[in-house]
C-alpha cells in the first residue's frame, strides 16, 4: 500500500537537504578563495598543509 503523503514529505526533505548541503559546500568554497584570493592570509595553506 502506497502512503502518499509520507513520499511526498520524504521528497520535500529530500529536496530541502540538497539545496542546503549546495548552499553550505558553496560558501566554503567561495570563503576559501576570498581567503586565498583577497586577504591572502594563508588559511587555505594552513588547512591543505603547504603552510610553513
Amino acid at each position: 500500500m502506497k502512503n502518499e503523503a509520507t513520499s511526498g514529505n520524504l521528497l520535500f526533505a529530500h529536496k530541502v537537504a540538497g539545496i542546503t548541503l549546495t548552499v553550505l559546500v558553496s560558501l566554503h568554497i567561495a570563503a576559501a578563495l576570498f581567503h586565498a584570493l583577497i586577504k591572502k592570509d594563508g588559511v587555505l595553506a594552513r588547512m591543505t598543509g603547504n603552510a610553513g
